[in-house]
């Protein structure tokens, strides 16, 4: 009988200590899954600064050209217009 009290506090140390050991990695895999969620939303923030940096860089330099250009730029506008026009009439 204390053979078999022997080996299932045995076993009840082994699951404890499985659990535990279990519970470790999870936690380091949580801690690295985390950082790893981090540096993507990090650089995804980066990624959304630069497009709306370039965006902004690009409307003002059409707002320039226009302001500089306002002839050519309706010219322009016009030309894009008629082709446009003629390419949805074809269908």
């Amino acid at each position: 009988m204390s053979d078999f009290k022997d080996a299932v506090s045995g076993a009840e140390d082994m699951v404890a200590d499985a659990a535990h050991s279990a519970s470790r990695e999870y936690a380091v895999a949580r801690r690295n899954i985390q950082g790893a969620l981090d540096d993507a939303i990090s650089r995804l923030d980066d990624a959304r600064r630069a497009v709306k940096m370039g965006a902004r860089d690009a409307a003002d330099a059409t707002d320039g050209y226009v302001r500089r250009n306002p002839w050519q730029a309706l010219g322009a506008a016009a030309a894009a217009g008629l082709v446009i026009g003629l390419l949805v009439r074809r269908r």
